[in-house]
């Protein structure tokens, strides 16, 4: 039987008019053909990491951990996130590569023949083409990141050895529920019974601790069993294992790289603290507080993919941390997301806003959506641009800034947020351009 298609492309435009709806949660279609290609029952070790923001960056961390070279034996892993920001293949990733075009489009194929008339989401379809994989590479360890939820996720096919949850906030509530206590309870249903749960959400709500005790598990929470602390210039990690004290700071949430610092040490050796050291100098996630130099432009860009409430307080925090000179920012979002609440954080830090869209994507918000929740929230007119091609707005962003004057010793960033899709917008440009440097 010849393949539906010979090219990544061609599949990825199909699996998005496949099914019914782009989300469609629930568990039986995907167990159903996962089952059918024996993919339910790895014989690596699975983890499993739920959050509101964080997740990305705990697998990042933990994959780090586990494969570095100073250890006698590193792990095999393999790693499942999305969304992706410039290609595909950045979904699935093993022994720190990303799986080729070929290898990707292969286990499509396997999937399409397994499925027989079973519909399945283009979402339903990534989780198999990972799992398909991994089952053929010989892994030690599965991590696996949860796109929505939890309970209903695709990924939760799979019984996780270990079960992690980075931070509950407010985000996707059409899915997940209004409040702390309903999302966390969705992001619960990644726990098992009797199995190790590591928390990295400082406040957990009530449903989720009583889900947890229900089941039983062998509970890490941060604060108690874990915890981390940052002076300024040092960034001290304690976990059940190994204590580390002097070590530098990443550009990635730190409740994330404690709970991957903790989880490493309950399925390996603790790293010597160098070891350590080396690791969070260098590591490195796209799209997180990721700032790249223009050489021949009188400022930078600053990338993040802060997209809700509690993401773009961080943001907020960490520019002020930092003193990061990003008055300017270009700006696009999704209109099912909490706009106001997004935004409001960046406002002590934004004195000019360039608002995009995308045209092709029915869930953007358009620029005229987000000027006026701008307004709403007291910003003046005059400091608000519209350029609803978000090449065009970083040109303007650019432009704007050859007028703008940056405090001595301080190099300026055109700060670019608001969704992945923005975040893709940034680095495209910065490659056409062939002017900016940073390992994109």
């Amino acid at each position: 039987m010849t393949p539906r298609y010979q090219k990544l492309n061609d599949w990825l435009t199909w699996m998005h008019t496949l099914h019914h709806a782009e989300i469609d949660l629930g568990l039986e279609r995907i167990r159903q053909i996962a089952e059918r290609m024996d993919l339910l029952k790895p014989s690596a070790k699975v983890i499993t990491v739920a959050g509101t923001n964080g997740k990305g960056s705990c697998i990042a961390c933990l994959d780090a951990l586990l494969r570095h070279p100073s250890r006698v034996k590193p792990f095999r892993v393999g790693v499942y996130t999305s969304p992706h920001i410039l290609d595909y293949c950045e979904r699935i990733r093993v022994d720190g590569e990303m799986a080729s075009e070929a290898v990707i489009c292969n286990a499509f194929d396997q999937i399409d023949r397994a499925r027989g008339d079973v519909s399945l989401t283009y979402f339903e379809f990534s989780a198999l083409a990972a799992l398909f994989v991994f089952a053929h590479s010989d892994l030690d360890v599965y991590l696996l990141e949860v796109g929505l939820g939890g309970r209903l996720d695709a990924v939760n096919i799979i019984n996780p050895d270990i079960s992690v949850i980075t931070s509950i906030d407010l985000d996707h509530q059409e899915w997940l529920g209004d409040t702390r206590e309903e999302i966390a309870r969705e992001k619960a249903g990644i726990l098992r019974q009797g199995v190790t749960f590591v928390c990295a959400e400082p406040e957990p709500p009530m449903s989720l601790q009583t889900c947890a005790r229900g089941l039983q598990v062998q509970s890490y929470q941060i604060g108690e069993a874990f915890d981390y602390r940052y002076s300024g210039s040092e960034l001290k990690v304690r976990t059940t294992a190994k204590t580390y004290t002097s070590l530098p700071r990443p550009n990635l949430p730190l409740p994330s790289v404690a709970a991957a610092m903790q989880v490493a040490v309950l399925i390996a050796d603790p790293l010597d603290e160098s070891a350590v050291i080396d690791l969070l100098s260098s590591i490195h996630l796209p799209g997180r507080f990721h700032q790249l130099v223009a050489a021949a432009r009188p400022c930078g860009l600053l990338v993040d993919v802060a997209h809700n409430p509690a993401a773009t307080k961080m943001l907020a925090k960490r520019i002020s941390e930092e003193a990061v000179v990003c008055d300017l920012a270009v700006v696009g979002m999704m209109k099912d997301k909490a706009l106001p609440e997004t935004l409001a954080p960046m406002l002590d830090h934004i004195q000019v806003w360039v608002l995009t869209e995308f045209a092709e994507n029915p869930r953007s918000a358009s620029v005229q959506t987000l000027k006026v929740v701008l307004l709403s929230l007291g910003v003046n007119a005059d400091c608000i641009i519209c350029e609803r091609e978000p090449e065009k707005a970083l040109d303007t962003a650019f432009y704007t800034w050859k007028s703008r004057q940056a405090p001595p010793n301080m190099r300026p960033c055109v700060l670019v947020f608001g969704s992945f899709l923005t975040v893709e917008a940034g680095y495209r440009y910065a490659l056409k351009k062939d002017e900016l440097s940073g390992d994109i």
